[in-house]
């Protein structure tokens, strides 16, 4: 048999570790026992040790080198407090020993848990914010956060929990969050936050102030605020405040007006403006409407101003009057606005009238001019009409001529003491109304003169009749020619006889008729049969401007031959040339006999040296054969153009100074013809330059315009104005004096002198002399604009600055020796400007005596400056006088 043996064992259980937690840890907790032999401490390996927690199973370990280890107990669920931990082995046998039970135990502690709230900042606030809620996260307890504020006067929580906070002041305001414990958590520790509730803006009304308010009104104003601040209200510029009443003083700028409310505990200092712009007062202002007669005097209009405050006066013109505004009144004729304008700043007024200044009658006076046939003339006869204007001022511009209402011709006005003369030798034959319109200009108004009416009757005829030949071939061509001209002179502006004429043979058998072309009237004819012929032309009329008339000519046929005359057309000749062989240049030749010249007289009309009129006119020539046996007399017609001749017109030169007028312009006529002279000339040319008294110096073109003449085309020749610079002198001053210490000006100041000196100014150089002594020039030195414009005489001025005679007196001692030196006098300078000491400045001690001589120096300036006179001191020692008393002995006995 066997006998075994159980062998005894202790459990040691080591306090855990932790040995205490806190509620709620999930940290592990490690629990270890030591299993060993009861008897010899030998430890037991490869034992299984239960843990248990209050009777619960924990967990279980092995031993290794007889510990067993538990490390991963989870305690959380463990309520606060003590704990019993149990190890315990059952028992077993192990590598062949068998052990027995055993067990051991220990405590661990839970204790409360720690919990933490989470409160975030708290935005600041202002007074006057709304009450607002605040939240923050607590622990684990689960118990709920509440909340405080403080202080009370700045703020206060309530609701639930107190998480309603109130704002009930400006000032900085703490809220603290709490959350109490429970048996397992402890209290969380208080969490505060603080934020500062600022000042608020009040809120202000300041009311009361127009926008506008003139001179003088009163209002009051109100200010009121959200705070129980008192304002104070100012009043700055256009108005002054008595308590709440505001008073314009003012009609212009603005009136300022700020009320200010001081800060309090809760409220910040406020300040609000209002403002009212000043407005003059208003006042009645009346200008009268005014019309006046243009005198050349200004006139000026008077308005009513109530109540009587100062005033300005402007004047401007209404279109088309040109007058800029200027409180000038007018003097031109026109309409002007006439604006009376208060000017008191405190008052406001404006108001407009129209001053009319009216136009002038030009006072047209239209007549016949003297020596004109009246009532009747002929047609072609040249009448004249006078016409008389108003002559202060004299009327510019044109004047119209009517004839029958119909316009005809202009004139330009200028010289009024003359009369416009309208001339006319066109006017039909009737009865005929000559007027003459003007249409104004700056002083006069637009008018008509009275109707002058005038009688034309038609004009008679002279017919003259020419054949080509007296004599001629039965079968040859007679050419009849009929002259008709104006029985009267006509001008050679009128219309020449037009018409038709008729030839008749023998008083009554009709030959043919032929149109008047020019003067003249050709039909030629091969039919006239032998024998004499009594041909006559008659004139007929087809404008009636002129009456008929008739001439006859004879005509022989007999076998005789009719020269041909040839004789083309002259060229143009220039008026003043006479007729000469150059255009009366007419040759005969028959043309029976192979065109042999022909032999003969020849008698033109006009004549040679007839010097004709511009225009085109006729000529005729009439042939008288020598060989009268053979030839007829015959004759033929040739038209010439007589053009202007050329009048040159010079303008003369002229010249002036710069910055006076231009002075009259005169001019030369060269290339009159006919011996005639400037009485030939109806409109006088006239003379200009674009030169003005501010033109620069220079050479200017005068251009000369406007010449008429019937008979001359003009050619215009410049000449030249020269413009020289202006005379001036420039006279500079002077100085002389003696030397002072000062330098001096010159003077007079520098003069310009001229009958122009523009802006030139002239400065004395030098503008200083001195101050030594010296002498020279002083110039002019003359500036201005346009200098080149002038031609500057400069006279001198001069300075002398000679030297001050100054003296200088050495000093004097006089004594009686006692032994010492002494120092004469002060030398004197009779100017401070020399300074002098003397010579010897010690004297003595011996007796004796000389000169003490005055040793000068400059002190101021120069040596040449001065002209030094010395004058010489003295010193004397006379000597000491001395009194010598012998002493005396006795009486005496004999000793």
């Amino acid at each position: 048999y066997n006998v075994s043996k159980s062998v005894a064992t202790s459990l040691a259980l080591a306090a855990p570790s932790p040995a205490s937690v806190s509620f709620g840890s999930t940290g592990s907790v490690t629990f270890s026992a030591t299993l060993t032999r009861t008897t010899g401490g030998a430890v037991v390996s490869g034992a299984t040790v239960n843990f248990t927690v209050d009777g619960n199973a924990a967990g279980s370990a092995t031993t290794v080198s007889g510990v067993a280890t538990f490390s991963t107990y989870d305690p959380s669920a463990l309520s606060v407090g003590s704990h019993n931990i149990q190890a315990s082995f059952a028992g077993a046998t192990i590598s062949g020993s068998t052990y027995t039970a055993s067990s051991g135990t220990q405590t661990v502690t839970v204790s409360t848990a720690g919990q933490t709230i989470t409160f975030g900042a708290l935005a600041n606030k202002t007074y006057g914010d709304a009450p607002f809620t605040v939240s923050a996260t607590g622990g684990a307890s689960g118990e709920p956060v509440t909340f405080t504020a403080s202080p009370s006067s700045v703020c206060t929580a309530s609701g639930t929990n107190g998480t309603t906070i109130a704002i009930i002041g400006a000032g900085s305001c703490t809220v603290t969050a709490h959350q109490p414990g429970n048996t397992n958590y402890n209290a969380a520790t208080d969490v505060p936050q603080s934020f500062t509730v600022a000042q608020a803006t009040p809120t202000v009304s300041f009311t009361g102030a127009p926008t506008n308010a003139y001179y003088g009104a009163q209002f009051a104003v109100t200010a009121t605020t959200s705070s129980a601040a008192v304002p104070t209200i100012t009043a700055s510029g256009a108005c002054t405040i008595s308590g709440a009443t505001v008073t314009m003083t003012s009609g212009v700028g603005i009136c300022s007006l700020q009320a200010n409310w001081p800060a309090d505990a809760n409220y910040l200092a406020a300040m609000a403006n209002q403002s009212t712009n000043a407005l003059p007062a208003l006042v009645s202002v009346t200008v009268p409407d005014t019309t006046v007669t243009y005198d050349g005097s200004p006139h000026a209009v008077t308005p009513t101003v109530t109540p009587a405050v100062s005033y300005a006066l402007t004047y401007i013109g209404v279109s088309p009057t040109v007058y800029p505004t200027t409180g000038s009144a007018p003097t031109e004729p026109g309409t002007y606005t006439v604006v009376a304008t208060v000017t008191d700043p405190n008052y406001s007024g404006s108001k407009s009238g129209t001053l009319t200044i009216q136009q002038k009658d030009a006072a047209l006076t239209l007549v016949i001019h003297t020596g004109t046939p009246a009532p009747t003339t002929t047609y072609g006869y040249r009448v004249y009409f006078d016409l008389t204007t108003a002559n202060s001022p004299c009327p510019t511009g044109q004047v119209q001529f009517f004839v029958d209402s119909q316009p005809v011709s202009t004139a330009t006005l200028g010289d009024c003491t003359q009369a416009i003369q309208f001339s006319t030798a066109t006017l039909t034959p009737g009865t005929h109304t000559v007027y003459a319109t003007y249409a104004g200009d700056t002083y006069y108004v637009s008018g008509q003169s009275g109707t002058v009416s005038h009688d034309v009757t038609a004009d008679g005829t002279n017919v003259t009749l020419a054949t080509s030949a007296m004599t001629a071939y039965v079968g040859d061509s007679i050419t009849f020619t009929a002259t008709v001209t104006p029985a009267n002179a006509v001008d050679s502006s009128a219309t020449a006889p037009s018409g038709t004429v008729s030839f008749y043979d023998n008083g009554s058998d009709l030959l043919g008729s032929a149109p008047l072309t020019g003067t003249t009237a050709t039909f030629s004819t091969t039919s006239l049969p032998y024998g004499s012929h009594s041909v006559t032309a008659t004139y007929a009329s087809n404008d009636g401007l002129f009456t008929g008339n008739s001439s006859p000519v004879s005509v022989e046929t007999v076998n005789q031959i009719t020269p041909t005359i040839t004789w083309p057309n002259p060229g143009d000749i220039v008026y003043g040339t006479a007729l000469s062989d150059t255009q009366l240049n007419a040759t005969a030749s028959d043309h029976h006999n192979g065109g042999n010249n022909v032999k003969g007289t020849f008698s033109y009309n006009p004549p040679a040296s007839t010097v004709l009129l511009v225009g085109q006119l006729n000529l005729s020539v009439t042939f008288r054969p020598e060989d009268t046996a053979t030839y007829a007399g015959t004759s033929a017609t040739a038209t010439i153009n007589i053009t202007p001749a050329t009048l040159t017109v010079t303008a003369d030169d002229a010249s002036r100074a710069y910055g006076a007028n231009n002075p009259s312009f005169t001019f030369q006529y060269s290339g009159f013809v006919n011996n005639e002279t400037s009485a030939v000339v109806t409109t006088a040319p006239t003379c200009t330059t674009t030169a003005t008294p501010s033109s620069n110096v220079g050479k200017y073109s005068i251009t000369c315009a406007g010449g008429v003449s019937a008979n001359y085309t003009f050619k215009y020749v410049d000449g030249t104005l020269t413009v020289n610079p202006a005379p001036v002198t420039a006279t500079a001053g002077s100085y002389n004096g003696v030397y002072d210490g000062s330098a001096h000006s010159p003077s007079p100041a520098c003069e310009m002198t001229g009958t122009f000196t523009g802006d030139l100014t002239c400065a004395n150089s030098p503008a200083s002399v001195g101050p030594n002594v010296s002498s020279g020039d002083v110039n002019p030195v003359v500036s201005g604009t346009g200098l080149s414009n002038f031609a500057v005489t400069s006279v001198k001025g001069s300075y002398s600055i000679t030297p001050l005679t100054v003296t200088v007196t050495g000093g004097n001692y006089t004594g009686v020796y006692d032994g010492s030196t002494h120092s004469p006098s002060a030398c004197v300078s009779s100017y401070a400007g020399v300074s002098c000491t003397n010579n010897p400045s010690l004297v003595g001690p011996d007796v004796g005596g000389a000169p003490v001589a005055p040793v000068a120096s400059v002190a101021s300036g120069i040596a040449a400056d001065y002209d030094i006179k010395t004058v010489n001191g003295a010193w004397s020692i006379t000597p000491l006088g001395m009194t010598l008393t012998a002493g005396s002995y006795g009486p005496a006995a004999y000793d």
